[in-house]
């Protein structure tokens, strides 16, 4: 169950205390403090619980805890917050403004308290006592963490009992002094009471502490829920379950057979973690020993019982149990008898047994009785035994009423019978004597032998598998018997049988026509075996068609179904082969008809020789030439009786056709005779020539040719011609003109503009402007232009035009110097003339009086109706130059934003006095300007006739010098609103950092270009001090202060 806990009680309330001390008695008033919760609830533990069988004493085995039997002690402590919180006190008071609760502990069946020392507190027992009465290490009692013999006050001094769970406290302590008081220690936690009952309990009491041990840090707190009602902390017995019934156990597996081992689970019902001892029944040995685990297995036979021990110590027991392990079962199977041939079964196998529980159940198993099993015959024997597939494997079991089994295998001999399988195959050709006997013997044991009556031609034995193989037997009817090493035997019939002799036949049929194959032979033959195939074949042993045979000597062959073969000579007669030869004319000319074929020396045939020519194939005639045009042909000759022979294709060739091949090349310009017309050819027979318009050999050019067309004839030696055509052409016209033209529009400017076009000539066509062809017909100066065109053939023309303009505008200026130098009294008057219309004019410079003018260079713009522009320059020069020198000098301000610097103006040369004016803010009127800020600051210098001069000089900063503002008023005034530090811009890479008291970094930045405004992370920081780091080069210390924060 879950530890109980109280309340500290509440602040303000008033606990009054009477404590005596040895000095005297006296009176405290405390006020509860605010100092931090130390007590702050209270637990319990159980310590020992006592139950069957009864705990023995330590050192005398004899002596057992009688009186304790059902009874559990606690242990009741109080939880601090720190280690050197003491408990100095627990009481309870009847005091009106402070009352509280009772101190006592209630236990409805009674708490234990030994006879022979009776206490209230711990530190009254004696421990002397332990060793005869260890009881009283159990007693009731109040601790306060003291361990026997320990000294403490009690108060009132005396009470009606000193059994702690008779008392009950009204008004009244139990107190320590402070040297004595126990402190919370590592654990944060003292012992406040150890209680020993047989049931459930109450326990109520109030606790003074001294906080970390301080007397005059005291706090109060009571086992209550508020000062006027008495809420016990009610504790409930753990182990009371455990009285009912002892703990179950569960059989899981039992010793059923010989070798085997038990496994128990045992029920119980406790506080975690729970711990479980299986003992031996007989002589108290611990067998095992396990945690939370309620599985106890590999339990051997005998007899035993469980120890339990829960979380909160709470013991209890099982009842006694055991187990008895059976005989063993013993059986052995013995094989008498072997099998030996496959048709006589005699293996036989015998059993001996004993032991095992009951009745037995003996069976043997093979692959065809599985399910069933075979028992044995009366003498305990199997008879008869088989093989089932191939398989010998027999099973054989002995079970006892528990299922304890034995069993074994035994395998009996498969034996195969044996096996005889032949194939005879008679004498294949008369006289051959090719007889075989074919095939196995197989199965048995050991050796097989192979016999045959008539006796065979050679001897065949093996072991296993044995292939029969007798060839060259003669014909007979043989008995063939296979016998194994054990006698056993197979045999079986065969016989071999001879065919007839054979004769041949042959009738033949001649050829009509030589190179024919249309020979016939007819073939005949008797006797051999079945039907005969018939075949002829040559000289070469190549097969012939029988009614295709061609001139020659050939041999006759009959083969019958067993492939015996007969053979015999004949001849093929035919009449002598029609020749020819073949003579040929080609053509001369292409295309025509005058080439000739003939046959000559023509011979052979039977009787006389006709003739044809295909194409065009129209039938054979006596003649044996034919007139032909160029291509390809075949000549045939037949004889009477119709056998025809013909040529391989051939061929009569005719010349190429002539071909002109006409390159003319046109008149370069128009109305020129410069055409001319190259002709060259191919094809005909040997060289080409031209005969008109000119006998002349190819390839030849004819010149001077006018634009029309021209036809010209070329022969070749056989004097075949041919006639073309060709043409000279002339090219158009090249013409150029100008179309538009645009005038300048101002005078001296290039913007006129000229529209020139051209058409006509051949090829690219180039134009030019006046002889250049860089040129832009947008961008025209004023004057005469010439645009020229030239084509391809160089053919060319051209056109001339003008471009106008108006006068240019000019501006005359007459110019009057000043005096001396730096005075303003020159003058100049300005003149324009010429452009368009009327003129205006103006000096670029603003403000200017043309009759004061000072030293300088003047700008004039002239500007005509047009818009026409004319920008031109003037210089106003001096009289007399002035030979006045300045010489500037400065000082640096001393610090940021400090008004100590200088700047002097030195001159030299002049007409004395001269006089100065400064640019600072007072214009100061001496040689040395003072109290000068940075910055740039310039000088006018005028002498007594009036000549001034003007010069600049900058008065430049102290580097490293900062201003750092010690205080900053962001309050939007305008005034302070940042906090300023003068000096940074000087140094980009320079950092500042801003703190608070804590360190916490608020601002930082690099340059400073943003100054600080008092916030962070764009809230307003309150008023205080800040510190500051200002890192503005490596060299160099940093920079640290504080920068004060108002509003």
């Amino acid at each position: 169950m879950p530890n109980p806990a109280i309340k500290k009680m509440s602040p303000g309330q008033i606990r009054i205390i009477a404590l005596y001390r040895s000095l005297g008695f006296f009176f405290l008033l405390f006020l509860s403090s605010a100092a931090q919760a130390q007590l702050i609830d209270i637990t319990w533990e159980v310590d020992t619980a006592f139950y069957e069988p009864i705990e023995p004493h330590p050192t005398n085995p004899g002596l057992l805890f009688e009186d304790l039997f059902g009874f559990v002690t606690y242990d009741v402590y109080a939880n601090f917050t720190n280690e050197t919180d003491q408990l100095i006190s627990m009481y309870a008071s009847e005091v009106e403004i402070n009352e509280t609760p009772l101190m006592y502990v209630s236990a409805p069946c009674g708490c234990y308290n030994s006879e022979a020392s009776d206490a209230l507190v711990g530190g009254s027992i004696n421990p002397i006592l332990f060793p005869v009465f260890p009881e009283i290490q159990y007693d009731t009692y109040w601790t306060l963490d003291l361990t026997s013999g320990e000294s403490f006050t009690p108060l009132p001094p005396s009470y009606n009992s000193t059994t702690m769970c008779s008392e009950v406290i009204a008004d009244g302590a139990i107190f320590l002094t402070p040297d004595a008081a126990p402190v919370a220690g590592s654990d944060l936690r003292i012992q406040i009471a150890q209680v020993t009952t047989c049931g459930d309990f109450a326990i109520s009491a109030c606790f003074q502490t001294f906080v970390e041990g301080d007397n005059d840090n005291m706090e109060f707190y009571c086992i209550d829920d508020d000062v006027d009602s008495e809420s016990p902390l009610e504790i409930e017995n753990p182990c009371a379950n455990y009285l009912s019934s002892d703990a179950q156990i569960d059989v899981m597996q039992d010793i059923d057979c010989f070798g085997e081992l038990a496994v128990v689970d045992v029920a119980v019902n406790g506080a975690s973690p729970i711990t479980y001892e299986l003992y031996n029944a007989i002589d108290e040995s611990l067998v095992a020993s396990q945690v939370n685990d309620v599985t106890f297995s590999g339990i051997a036979e005998g007899d035993y019982y469980v120890a339990i021990v829960d979380g909160n110590t709470c013991r209890d027991t099982s009842e006694t149990f055991g187990f008895t392990e059976p005989d063993e079962l013993i059986a052995t199977w013995e094989l008498l008898e072997d099998n030996v041939c496959a048709d006589s079964l005699t293996a036989a196998v015998q059993l001996d047994f004993a032991g095992g529980t009951g009745l037995l159940d003996i069976v043997a198993f093979s692959d065809e009785n599985v399910g069933n099993g075979l028992s044995p015959n009366g003498d305990d024997q199997w008879l008869q035994l088989d093989c089932v597939d191939g398989n010998g494997e027999w099973q054989f079991q002995v079970e006892d009423e528990n299922g304890c089994q034995v069993d074994t295998s035994i395998t009996i001999s498969c034996v195969e019978p044996v096996e005889l399988v032949v194939e005879s195959f008679d004498i294949t050709c008369y006289d051959y004597n090719d007889g075989a006997i074919v095939g196995s013997m197989s199965g048995g044991t050991g050796e097989l032998t192979l016999a045959g009556s008539p006796a065979l031609n050679e001897n065949i034995s093996g072991v296993g598998f044995v292939s029969i193989d007798l060839n060259n037997v003669q014909p007979a009817d043989y008995l063939l018997v296979v016998t194994d090493e054990n006698d056993c035997s197979i045999s079986t019939n065969v016989s071999l049988i001879e065919p007839d002799s054979v004769t041949i036949a042959v009738t033949v049929t001649d050829l009509l026509c030589a190179d024919e194959c249309e020979g016939i032979a007819d073939i005949a033959a008797f006797g051999g075996t079945g039907e005969f195939d018939y075949s002829v074949t040559d000289e070469d042993a190549m097969e012939w068609e029988l009614d295709a045979l061609c001139a020659g000597i050939y041999l006759a062959n009959a083969t019958d179904i067993n492939g015996c073969v007969v053979q015999d000579t004949f001849v093929v007669d035919s009449p002598e082969l029609i020749t020819f030869e073949v003579s040929i004319a080609d053509v001369t000319c292409f295309g025509e008809a005058n080439g000739s074929i003939c046959l000559e020396n023509t011979s052979g045939g039977t009787g006389g020789l006709m003739f044809q020519v295909d194409p065009p194939a129209e039938g054979f005639v006596e003649d044996s030439c034919f007139a032909v045009s160029a291509g390809t042909f075949v000549l045939s000759a037949m004889d009477e009786a119709g056998c025809m022979v013909s040529s391989d294709p051939q061929l009569l060739i005719e010349p190429d056709p002539i071909q002109l091949i006409l390159e003319p090349i046109d008149v370069s310009c128009t109305s020129f005779d410069d055409g001319m017309l190259t002709v060259s050819g191919i094809g005909g027979t040997g060289l080409l020539s031209l005969s008109i318009p000119e006998p002349e050999p190819l390839p030849y050019t004819i010149e001077n040719l006018t634009p029309g067309p021209i036809e010209v004839t070329v022969e070749d030696e056989n004097g075949c011609s041919f006639t073309n055509a060709s043409e000279i052409i002339e090219p158009d016209s090249l013409v150029v003109e100008w179309l538009v033209l645009e005038e300048v529009v101002c005078g001296g400017d290039c913007n006129g503009s000229a529209v020139v076009d051209f058409a006509g000539g051949t090829g690219d066509v180039t134009l030019t402007l006046n002889g250049s062809d860089d040129f832009d017909f947008n961008a025209l100066c004023a004057g005469l232009y010439t645009a020229n065109v030239v084509d391809g053939n160089l053919c060319a023309d051209s056109t001339q035009f003008e471009i106008l303009q108006p006068d240019p505008i000019e501006v005359l200026i007459d110019v009057t110097n000043v005096t001396c130098t730096g005075m303003s009294d020159g003058a100049v008057n300005v003149f324009p003339i010429g452009g368009t219309g009327d003129i205006t004019w103006e000096i670029a410079q603003e403000g200017i009086d043309l009759l004061n003018l000072f030293e300088g260079v003047y700008n004039v713009m002239a500007v005509d109706s047009t818009g026409c522009i004319e920008d031109t320059a003037f210089v106003v020069g001096a009289e007399e130059v002035t030979d006045m020198i300045l010489n500037m000098l400065s000082s640096p301000v001393t610090c940021w934003n400090e008004q100590d610097g200088t700047a002097t103006a030195s001159v030299v040369g002049g007409y004395q006095p001269v006089e100065f004016l400064w640019s600072d803010d007072l214009a100061q009127t001496t040689a040395t300007a003072t109290g000068l800020y940075e910055d740039m600051y310039s000088v006018v210098v005028t002498d007594s006739l009036g000549c001034t001069l003007t010069d600049v000089v900058s008065v430049d900063p102290t580097i490293g010098c900062f201003f750092i503002a010690e205080a900053l008023t962001p309050n939007g005034d305008g005034y302070n609103d940042e906090w300023i530090v003068g000096g940074l811009e000087y140094f980009p890479t320079a950092t500042v950092k801003v703190y608070n008291r804590w360190g916490q970094e608020l601002f930082s930045s690099i340059g400073y270009t943003q100054r600080w405004d008092g916030r962070y992370n764009n809230a307003p920081l309150p008023v205080a001090d800040y510190y500051y780091v200002i890192e503005f080069a490596e060299s160099q210390d940093p920079i640290t202060g504080t920068v004060t924060l108002k509003y």
